[in-house]
């Protein structure tokens, strides 16, 4: 039952001794869990990005089994119901942060979506040599950081800076593979022809999510059956096209409510829905939270 879903903070699960910097924390080691959290479902009130240096763990992630080790990258958001499985001499270097959508951490979120939602049923993915020693480079620097003894007025500023550099370098690593990435039903259509549509479709739903909510409009768009669009997005992106126009629709709202003075009917009718109940029940289906707890969340 969901209802019996731990929510742990930042470090409970952790065997792990270190300091927080603000909400962020940074750690090369070995990883022990708290036996608590092996085998028992939990949610973990914070993003995690991690390479695995050696060892492996079994874990799942949404009800996905994920087997990571060595060179391996692994991404999980708090949206995430993780349950670890076993844990074999896991050695990591990891940042933990509550804290991605602080202004400190510049990233333009509308440009990263793209490729991040693509991977957000993975979660996982194998680096290149050079691409683990650059993502390592970072979190070692942000790691230096969150370890001043005597920080500065810029502190803040720098460690923000470093983490959202990280992040693009992640996104850089995503888009790489999402160019590449083989449709899971070869059967249906092309390669070529998959990515085309899939192109084409972001394209319409970029200039038209805020007014269209309808896989209808943009199959008609695109000159073919809602079926036909929906399984070759999922094919080549791994998300439905009810998900891309769901995610969309939800990033603008969250920013809308975190980040201006517009009231919910205001943004309600931004988005063009008919209402501020109507938005409300959409907003909270997706989220779990009311627009309001959202916002003062």
């Amino acid at each position: 039952m969901v209802d019996n879903i731990k929510l742990t903070d930042i470090k409970s699960w952790l065997k792990y001794d270190q300091k927080l910097h603000g909400d962020h924390l940074v750690f090369n080691a070995d990883l022990d869990i708290r036996p608590e959290f092996c085998n028992m479902p939990f949610r973990v009130n914070s993003t995690i990005i991690g390479i695995c240096l050696d060892g492996e763990a079994m874990l799942t992630s949404n009800l996905k089994e994920f087997h990571i080790t060595k060179g391996k990258l692994f991404m999980f958001d708090p949206t995430k119901i993780i349950e670890i499985r076993e844990v074999r001499n896991f050695k990591v270097q990891a940042l933990l942060t509550s804290s991605l959508e602080k202004q400190n951490i510049h990233i333009d979120i509308k440009n990263l979506m793209l490729v991040f939602l693509s991977f957000s049923n993975s979660s996982l993915v194998e680096l290149s040599d050079y691409e683990r020693q650059t993502l390592i480079s970072l979190l070692t620097q942000i790691e230096s950081e969150t370890r001043c003894s005597e920080p500065t007025q810029f502190i803040e500023n720098i460690i923000g800076t470093l983490i959202s550099t990280l992040i693009y370098k992640i996104g850089d690593v995503f888009s790489r593979r999402l160019l590449v990435m083989e449709p899971q039903h070869v059967d249906v259509v092309s390669n070529s022809r998959a990515e085309n549509y899939f192109k084409d479709f972001v394209m319409l739903l970029r200039d038209n999510y805020q007014r269209e909510r309808s896989a209808n409009f943009y199959a008609c768009k695109l000159c073919v059956t809602p079926r036909h669009l929906s399984v070759v997005i999922k094919s080549f992106s791994r998300l439905s096209v009810r998900e891309w126009i769901d995610n969309y629709v939800i990033l603008e709202a969250k920013t809308l409510l975190r980040y201006t003075n517009m009231s919910v009917q205001e943004i309600a009718y931004h988005l063009n829905f008919p209402n501020q109940s109507f938005f409300g029940t959409y907003f909270k289906r997706i989220t779990g939270l009311s627009p309001l707890q959202y916002r003062v969340g």
